[in-house]
């Protein structure tokens, strides 16, 4: 058998729809271990928000973090960074407060989380990820530049705000990646080149790669690897593309996707 990597989305994909990896998926992961077959996370989460679900979990393997901005190996070693410049990101932060939507940004650098104030959407984040936020603005990340922009937007809005801001920012990479979020990258940032960038400094082969995801964020990794697997929980429109199809993350999804392929039994 040809030694595959298996790249994994989390949200709505690794975890499922309680924020818990199934005894299935963990199964999987650890097959894969035995069989020397590498499993990386592929997120737009921030390294500090992926550490508390592998400790739980025991799980030690390479970061693809901030939608592909990021990439760590399974040390924690920064093995690729690509990030806005501060001058570039502080026009879309300007832009956003000017508009006054009805949404709270976040700036991600590095290992750092700065929000310009705490507010019921970011202490749900913070619940969900167990990481903090730090108050701050723009003018509190260091010279190193800012990997991500989140917004956390009104649901009924997150469409609107998506098409004002695509509309006037044509050098950036905006995706939505949940009915609520948008995240904003550097505008060659994106979880397909992260992939392709990480199997670069790998020497592993594309037509060894295997993917997981269940969103719009997910869609250009899908594309870029061999086996592309959208989730059942995914998108009607997402479904309907000519991605794998294989159950939902309450439902073994990651393991009957692998198994399909006879990887693991």
């Amino acid at each position: 058998m040809n030694k595959y990597i298996v790249f994994s989305d989390v949200d709505g994909t690794l975890i499922d729809s309680k924020a818990r990896i199934l005894p299935s998926t963990l199964y999987s992961i650890n097959e894969l271990n035995k069989k020397g077959i590498p499993f990386c996370i592929v997120s737009g989460r921030s390294p500090n928000a992926l550490f508390p679900l592998l400790k739980e979990y025991n799980i030690k393997c390479p970061l693809i973090c901030y939608g592909g901005a990021l990439i760590l190996d399974s040390n924690n070693n920064i093995l690729y960074s690509k990030t806005i410049s501060k001058e570039k990101a502080r026009k879309i932060i300007d832009f956003i407060n000017e508009s006054n939507f009805d949404l709270t940004y976040n700036i991600f650098s590095f290992f750092d989380w700065l929000v310009p104030f705490i507010d019921k959407r970011v202490k749900h984040e913070e619940d969900l990820v167990k990481s903090f936020a730090l108050i701050g603005t723009i003018d509190n990340v260091n010279n190193n530049g800012i990997h991500k922009i989140l917004l956390m937007c009104n649901k009924e809005k997150t469409d609107e705000i998506l098409l004002a801001l695509k509309s006037k920012f044509k050098d950036f990479n905006i995706e939505k990646s949940s009915n609520f979020l948008i995240e904003i990258n550097e505008l060659d940032v994106d979880k397909g080149r992260a992939i392709k960038e990480y199997c670069k400094l790998n020497n592993i082969e594309l037509d060894n790669t295997i993917a997981f995801g269940d969103n719009y964020n997910d869609v250009r990794m899908l594309e870029t690897v061999k086996y592309g697997f959208i989730l059942a929980n995914a998108p009607l429109s997402l479904k309907e593309r000519e991605f794998i199809l294989t159950n939902s993350n309450d439902e073994n999804g990651i393991y009957n996707g692998l198994k399909s392929l006879h990887i693991i039994d």
